[in-house]
């Protein structure tokens, strides 16, 4: 039977890899292609740092932790529309923007260039240990701790990673169309 701390560290091993490919692919973008908008999809930087923001979201031990603020906070200001408050409104807004990311027709105040966007990936892997270590704790049968996702802390760590998984596959389509470079699968 496996425990806590082999399955913590499979599943380590899995995020480590997607977030290292994604951030190889979001290095590998070509700068013709990082705004570039198709018909019906939205420019490879929006889906990037959407999957980026949810990312880290999910990898926090709480929505409302200092992680998940600081990542909510930093998200808003390189998007140019920071966070007023923490009010139901406000948190309302930062919602519809993010989920607004993956628009075609969506366009934020500002675009993030990758540099930021390489950080952001940087910040998720280091998270990702933290939320290993919960594992090893004990915490994988543990509640899920956002409460839009229900069943365990497990099936919270798998759903973020199948997401991860998802977009990149957008992402590396679309370098793909355009001749670029992909990342290495590993």
């Amino acid at each position: 039977m496996i425990d806590d701390r082999q399955l913590a560290d499979s599943l380590l091993k899995q995020y480590r890899a997607a977030l290292e490919r994604l951030e190889q692919a979001v290095r590998l973008c070509p700068p013709e292609v990082w705004d570039a908008r198709r018909e019906n999809e939205p420019p490879f930087w929006q889906v990037a740092m959407h999957v980026l923001f949810y990312a880290h979201l999910y990898l926090c031990d709480s929505d409302r932790s200092p992680d998940a603020r600081a990542n909510a906070e930093l998200a808003m200001r390189q998007l140019g529309t920071p966070i007023e408050n923490w009010s139901p409104e406000e948190l309302s807004r930062l919602a519809h923007i993010l989920a607004g990311l993956l628009s075609p027709d969506f366009r934020p105040e500002r675009v993030i260039p990758q540099p930021e966007l390489i950080e952001r990936a940087e910040a998720a892997l280091v998270l990702c240990e933290k939320a290993a270590q919960r594992f090893h704790d004990g915490g994988a049968l543990s509640p899920s701790h956002m409460p839009w996702i229900p069943g365990t802390a497990l099936d919270l760590f798998l759903y973020n990673l199948r997401h991860i998984e998802f977009h990149l596959g957008q992402l590396v389509a679309c370098l793909a169309r355009h001749g670029s470079p992909r990342p290495q699968w590993r």
